[in-house]
Formats: structure tokens, sequence, C-alpha cells
């Protein structure tokens, strides 16, 4: 299984922009300091025959559709057929032990369930994330399992509540997945969930599958982007230097791994990144991510 996901496409998809003016409560919003997005809300770097080459043929037919109907169409037949309710695609890294969600997919989850789970932060606390990016392997999990590892995690009362919220949405169990994402700290990450609360009906048949769908989804999301915004790469108030750092920045890079990549010294690194932080209006690196990131 982990030697599949070391077959990902080399590009992942990240929260790379995002315009105020096209913020709308459908499409794309930030929730819990994560931004949520539809496919509606993508535009495409590469022509889809391109994709189709290389790309599983599930790919190559998302590639290939170009209404955001079809395409949810002819990913929800597959799911149904494998087993699962919904699925989510999110960029992830965890810092110290802490959990970040960079972005997440709304098209193929559960639109009450993914308003809860955000707005609850429950991505912070959540089990089956924080020991997928762990290990790195994926993981497959019930309601006893979530049930053990509450019992040993700070913070029980916090914990009971997301207990609670899985079972009232149907979240009873699934399989979680990630593979490294090609630069930073980040990661892929796919979460399959199903109603039944026992995970003997997933077999390794259904592992595979599960992770052949999350690929094809992966490698048709490798070709799109997010609406441009401003100021992001591609701006002309920004130097050629100061679009890579940023790049970098939202990438999860620290200024030592941004600097050994572009060849420059910390202290460059720093002189741009205040000036980018001049620009963008704000005082932290967190808020800088975010305004580029967010809009």
């Amino acid at each position: 299984m982990t030697s599949a996901s070391d077959n990902a496409g080399a590009s992942y998809f990240t929260p790379q922009s995002a315009t105020a003016g096209l913020h709308d409560a459908v499409h794309m919003r930030t929730l819990g300091g994560v931004l949520l997005f539809d496919d509606q809300k993508i535009i495409t770097r590469q022509p889809p025959h391109t994709l189709a080459v290389h790309a599983p043929q599930l790919a190559a037919q998302l590639a290939a559709s170009m209404q955001p109907y079809q395409r949810r169409q002819k990913v929800q037949e597959v799911l149904t057929s494998i087993g699962f309710d919904s699925f989510e695609y999110s960029v992830a890294r965890m810092i110290s032990g802490t959990v970040e969600v960079l972005s997440s997919l709304t098209t193929y989850g559960k639109p009450d369930w993914i308003h809860r789970y955000f707005s609850q932060r429950y991505h912070e606390i959540d089990p089956c994330l924080k020991r997928c990016l762990a290990s790195g392997t994926p993981l497959v999990w019930d309601a006893d399992d979530l049930a053990a590892w509450t019992e040993r995690t700070p913070g029980l009362a916090r914990m009971q509540a997301y207990l609670l919220d899985c079972a009232a949405f149907g979240v009873s169990s699934g399989v979680t997945y990630c593979w490294p994402a090609p630069e930073g700290r980040a990661r892929v990450v796919v979460r399959f969930h199903s109603s039944n609360r026992n995970r003997r009906w997933i077999s390794d048949a259904v592992i595979g599958q599960a992770l052949a769908l999350g690929m094809a989804v992966h490698e048709y999301l490798s070709a799109y982007e997010l609406v441009p915004s401003r100021p992001l790469p591609g701006d002309p108030h920004l130097s050629p230097v100061q679009q890579r750092i940023l790049d970098c920045l939202i990438k999860g890079m620290t200024d030592r791994e941004i600097a050994q990549l572009l060849e420059l010294t910390t202290h460059n690194v720093d002189y741009h990144l205040r000036r980018l932080r001049a620009l963008f209006g704000v005082t932290t690196r967190v808020q800088l991510v975010k305004a580029a990131c967010y809009g």
C-alpha cells in the first residue's frame, strides 16, 4: 500500500491562491482556519489530454468531464460501489505533534459533517488523522478503535464530543491514508467514511479500491489550482524571488529549507519575508501564510 502512494504525481493540490472577491458560502470558504473548496473553484494548468496520457483511467475521465456535476457523478459511482458513503481530500501537516489542515476538497464529503468537523476544529484532535500523518501508512478504523484511542488522549471531554458527533453523523468506520507532498512538510490525506460501525467489511480489496480512487482524484487535482488571488505568484508587485519564497512558505518550509532550495542566505530570506509581510499588511509568519492562502 505504501509503495503505491509513493508513485503519486510530482505536484499536489495546495491552497496557493484565493481571492477575497470570489469567497462565497458554497464554493470556497475558511472554517476553523482551513480553506474549504469544491471543484467549481479550480482552473486547469495543463491540458486534459496531457493528463490522460499517463494518469489512471478515472483521472483522465475526470479531466475530460467539463461540468462539476459530471465529475461528482463519476466519483460517487465508484465510491458507492466500494461501499463508502463519502470521502475528503485534504492537504495537511503535523508540526511538533500538532495537526494543521491547510485545505480540504468538500465536493465528495457530507456537507453537515464537514461543517461540524472543521467548525469544532476536530482535525486538531482526530486520532485517525494524527496517526496516519505520524506513520504514513494506511489506517483502517471503526467506532471501537476511535473509543479506544480516545481513552488514551488528553482532553477527554473534547474527544468525547468528537465521538458523539462521529456517531451522530454516521462517521463510524473508514480508511485514512496519506503520502508525502513533493515539497515541504505537507502531506496529501484522503479519508473514506462509512456508517457501518464495524471495520470487518473493509477487506484488502476494499482498501486497494479506495487507494486507487484517491490516487485518481489526486492525479486529476494535480492538473488544477485555485482561482488566482492578490498579490500572489504572477502579481507584478512581487519579484521572482518573493514569488518563490511565498510559494515555499505556503508549503510549510522553514527559512533554512527555503534558503537551501533557492540558494540564498537565511538573512536574505528573512529580509524578503519582512518585505512580504509589509506588502500583505500582516505582522507574523502565520498571518502571512493565511493572507496568501485565503486572501
